[in-house]
């Protein structure tokens, strides 16, 4: 029985964590302007915020 709920908790556990995500130095295909460089994405619930 044990067994049995423990993958659903870690599944549970693994999707709440997933919401709020950073991503460093993310690839970009095509850039307009070659002086700036997007070096970090973060997004939660209420802002995505991208940093130059």
């Amino acid at each position: 029985m044990k067994k049995k709920l423990i993958l659903p908790l870690l599944l549970l556990t693994s999707c709440l964590s997933s919401f709020a995500q950073t991503i460093v130095n993310p690839l970009v295909e095509n850039q307009d302007d070659w002086s700036s460089t997007i070096t970090k994405i973060e997004t939660d619930k209420q802002f995505t915020t991208v940093n130059f």
